[in-house]
């Protein structure tokens, strides 16, 4: 991707293991809150990020994410091809209203 930049702390910041050993234990733990929170998030945040450069006609953005997000932001950005639409970013069972028994899971491990 053109104009994508890394300096060397932050690659030395996104290969900690403790965001890495966090996500390992969420998908252990509750493989259903995966999509919606981080596979959803990292890529509505890209498509956030390149929105707002088309919209505001610029040649770079900057965005803050957490560095939980980066990886899969990143991913995003550089797999998008540009087709992808809002509507696309929604999930069927995002807002159905239904925990798809997720919920029940951690209500019962409190």
């Amino acid at each position: 991707m053109e104009g994508f930049e890394l300096d060397s702390e932050l690659q030395k910041a996104s290969s900690d293991d403790g965001t890495l050993q966090l996500y390992e234990q969420l998908s252990f733990s509750y493989p259903s809150l995966l999509p919606p929170l981080i596979h959803e998030r990292d890529t509505y945040l890209a498509w956030s990020l390149k929105r707002s450069k088309a919209v505001n006609n610029c040649k770079r953005v900057v965005g803050v994410i957490g560095k939980g997000h980066m990886n899969g932001v990143i991913y995003s950005l550089l797999a998008d091809t540009g087709d992808l639409r809002f509507r696309d970013l929604v999930g069927k069972n995002s807002y159905d209203g239904g925990s798809g028994g997720w919920l029940d899971g951690l209500v019962k491990s409190l």
